[in-house]
């Protein structure tokens, strides 16, 4: 008897044929595959069994094996290599600093807001209403 399964609202179906009944439909993901395994091209047919796969994969059975420590190793110190040649150190490169931009003065930072507000409430409107910065000098 197969596994019966149950939707969110309680309705019985069997998933086991509900896979069967689709095995050859294509996968969802960006890997060519249909719902059984097999690789497939673009119309949907059929190049490489899983079978086939699975019978190249465990054709021949793993020959290395590494054999694993719980306890950490001591890590051995790295022997100097005697067949290289010493390098010459390379020169040291001094780096250059941009000079510094000349500061402005607060008068003409000042002058340059103030043309720029007097611009902006010149010509820009915004619901047909005219904005009005204060003046950076003005006190109001």
């Amino acid at each position: 008897m197969a596994h019966r399964h149950r939707t969110h609202n309680g309705i019985p179906f069997d998933m086991q044929a509900l896979a069967a009944a689709n095995e050859k439909e294509r996968a969802v993901s960006n890997v060519p595959r249909n719902a059984r395994g097999d690789v497939i091209d673009g119309k949907n047919k059929v190049v490489v069994h899983v079978e086939d796969i699975n019978k190249e994969y465990y054709k021949t059975p793993p020959t290395e094996s590494v054999e694993v420590s719980l306890k950490q190793d001591p890590i051995p110190e790295p022997t100097p290599d005697i067949t290289a040649e010493e390098k010459a150190p390379e020169p040291v490169k001094e780096e250059v600093k941009p000079e510094p931009k000349p500061k402005k003065d607060t008068e003409a930072l000042k002058e340059e807001i103030n043309t720029l507000i007097w611009i902006f409430n010149k010509f820009c409107l915004t619901s047909y209403k005219f904005i009005s910065f204060r003046n950076i000098n003005s006190k109001t």
